[in-house]
């Protein structure tokens, strides 16, 4: 997980004793406020979570501690990273103490129970409380923290929770209603948030390819997952933009977006060498098969890019099937043939490849030769219609719906799609944390 900051007391001997206890947190944002635990004694704020128990993993860790302090029951495949942060301090019984604290966002159920406190905590008085980031980080900031004031360790918990809701505020996450010259002004730990433009390219009159370098981004990465780009000039929103390119090696990650409104045009015009504020990777994306799979993939305009990483994961066992409304917005078809699957390329006027809808060669690939999966990106008709071949021949079928969002992680709830259980429920989910990508049978279409 990325590093958001290290706070580095140096107070410690230089070759003395390490102990090291890695701890889990959560991110809880619920109507413009986050979930934090207040210690009623000693009146400060702490994000919820502790330390992980001998053969936990980190979500086993974060359920089990959101529950105890706060009796919140966590969703577990709403489970997303943030980012780690570093903790170096002399210790109390090793000469130095070295704590990574993991930050993950995720969501919980609306209904609390109860609280399931050890003695320290009971003897903190912690309290769950849904407070807004201004409450949480002026009432930390403050003198009156009793017996606390003036120790160390004490000191380090305060900044780097009043940090981490800083980061949250500068990115849009959490409403920052506090005046100028209340906020923190240490923008070197929020520069973990931006990254380096490699390159950039226009691919047709609206649509541009931009290239990241995020090292630690791209080592996480999966296909089908999705970014979270800031614009610069004011913006509040994010743009979602789905990754079109994975390159671990390089450390890049790849996008290509359409320019639609005034965000995105802003977007274009970074230039090699600019830096943009992204959020990444976000999102649940495709389950893969193994890469000797055949496989089909189907594209449709600016749903194209998401399946390249699927075509360079499977090479010649993929048939890229891409459709685009003529020969001058096609885009990638280079990109795909490099990857040595076979394609064909589809335009609703016949001015480039085959005349008509993606459909069509979709089902002569099928009665050729079944394969194992299909997985597909685009406009909804095209999906429904993908997805009803897919069950006519009973092929498992992915869908990546593309959805209006505001956060990204499942917090403001715009993103919602009908989706039902296998025994026909439906239920509202969110297409930016449950998704993207959903198995087909599971979307309300």
């Amino acid at each position: 997980m990325r590093l958001l900051f290290e706070i580095d007391r140096k107070d410690y001997p230089e070759n003395g004793t390490v102990g090291k206890r890695p701890s889990v947190r959560g991110i809880i944002l619920r109507n413009g406020k986050v979930a934090m635990v207040h210690s009623l004694k000693y009146n400060y704020y702490k994000f919820p979570g502790g330390g992980l128990n001998p053969g936990e993993t980190h979500e086993q860790a974060l359920i089990r501690e959101v529950r105890e302090e706060t009796g919140l029951d966590v969703i577990p495949d709403s489970i997303r990273p943030f980012g780690r942060v570093r903790r170096i301090h002399k210790g109390w019984s090793e000469d130095i103490f070295i704590q990574d604290n993991y930050y993950y966002f995720c969501n919980a159920k609306e209904t609390a129970g109860e609280q399931a406190l050890d003695d320290y905590e009971a003897e903190e008085q912690f309290t769950p409380e849904f407070v807004t980031a201004q409450e949480a980080i002026r009432t930390n900031a403050i003198s009156g923290h009793g017996s606390k004031e003036g120790s160390r360790q004490f000191a380090v918990v305060i900044e780097r929770e009043n940090r981490i809701l800083d980061l949250l505020c500068r990115a849009n996450l959490l409403p920052d209603t506090r005046k100028n010259g209340d906020a923190m002004k240490q923008d070197q730990y929020t520069e973990k948030l931006t990254y380096s433009v490699r390159s950039m390219e226009q691919l047709t009159a609206g649509v541009w390819s931009m290239v990241i370098s995020c090292p630690e981004i791209a080592e996480q990465t999966q296909p089908g997952q999705f970014v979270n780009l800031l614009p610069e000039g004011g913006f509040t929103l994010r743009r979602p933009i789905s990754i079109c390119e994975i390159d671990k090696t390089a450390g890049t990650l790849r996008i290509v977006f359409e320019v639609r409104g005034k965000g995105t045009k802003a977007l274009s015009e970074l230039r090699a060498g600019d830096t943009v504020n992204m959020l990444a990777p976000l999102g649940h994306g495709f389950t893969l098969p193994e890469q000797d799979a055949r496989v089909i993939l189907v594209g449709g305009g600016i749903g194209t890019p998401p399946m390249l990483p699927l075509a360079q994961y499977f090479g010649k066992n993929a048939v890229v099937i891409t459709g685009f409304r003529n020969a001058d917005a096609v885009i990638l078809q280079e990109d795909f043939a490099k990857t040595g699957a076979k394609t064909i390329l589809c335009t609703d006027d016949g001015s480039a490849g085959r005349s008509g809808l993606v459909t069509l060669p979709l089902e002569e690939e099928i009665r050729a030769e079944k394969p194992a999966l299909i997985c597909t990106c685009g406009p909804m008709p095209m999906l429904r219609a993908t997805a009803a071949l897919a069950e006519k021949y009973g092929i498992p079928c992915q869908v990546s719906l593309e959805e209006r969002m505001g956060c990204g992680i499942g917090a403001c709830l715009v993103c919602a799609c009908r989706t039902k259980d296998p025994d026909g429920t439906e239920q509202f989910r969110h297409v930016c944390k449950n998704g993207p990508v959903f198995h087909a049978e599971e979307v309300v279409w």
